[in-house]
């Protein structure tokens, strides 16, 4: 009995759409098969989100100390370039929520920028604040940070679209000699970007854009044949 030649392609699609998906579930359990397995120079599985920003005074030098002292693995902070050009830890591009100024972080130069506030609203939890009854904290510069813990490794978010602040980050990993021990990056897609050309070495966090694309090519089978 032959068939007609719209079975036959029926036939046809339905073999090569079978192909596919059993060649993209093969890939998906086995990805070394199609992708060489990537060298990491550090894993870790808790991250401390501006330093543990509900526990002590967030994006400061006592919050990394804390962090590390109860077993954090890997410390993720924020930065912005100030007046004289300084790279500084800090996750707002003002100082309202940090030490109630209405003003920018690039309007003051370093040594002029104001104490943290005591009383600390934590954004990322719903109605928290945190209280600090110790000392005055200020902003660090992330030159300390780095200076101060040399064999952590640290996300930095670098929050700006900014080039001077992108190329003042990467001379400080390359001063430092961090490149295996940072990862930078932004939800920005063009941020990552230009980070990742600046220096293709150092591990980068996936930009928004990044993030949407990888649950496209997951849900369509894509993902096993994309190199990440």
């Amino acid at each position: 009995m032959s068939l007609s030649a719209g079975a036959t392609a029926g036939y046809a699609v339905l073999g090569v759409f079978g192909g596919y998906v059993i060649t993209s579930v093969l890939l998906l359990k086995c990805p070394t098969i199609l992708h060489k397995k990537k060298k990491r120079d550090f894993w870790c599985s808790h991250i401390s989100h501006r330093g543990g920003a509900a526990e002590k005074t967030e994006n400061t030098l006592s919050a990394f100390h804390n962090a590390i002292d109860i077993g954090t693995q890997m410390l993720e902070l924020d930065v912005h370039l100030t007046k004289d050009k300084r790279v500084v830890v800090a996750h707002d591009i003002d100082l309202k929520r940090i030490a109630g100024v209405d003003a920018k972080i690039s309007d003051f130069d370093y040594e002029e920028l104001p104490p943290i506030c005591k009383c600390l609203k934590v954004t990322f939890c719903k109605d928290t604040m945190y209280n600090n009854d110790g000392e005055e904290e200020r902003i660090p510069l992330l030159d300390q940070v780095f200076e101060e813990f040399p064999s952590i490794p640290i996300n930095v978010d670098v929050k700006a679209e900014n080039d001077e602040l992108i190329m003042k980050v990467h001379d400080l990993v390359k001063k430092y000699q961090r490149e295996k021990l940072t990862v930078w990056g932004n939800f920005s897609d063009k941020n990552c970007r230009k980070l990742h050309k600046l220096n293709p070495t150092v591990p980068l966090i996936f930009s928004m854009k990044r993030v949407l694309l990888v649950y496209v090519w997951f849900y369509t089978g894509l993902l096993p044949f994309i190199p990440l």
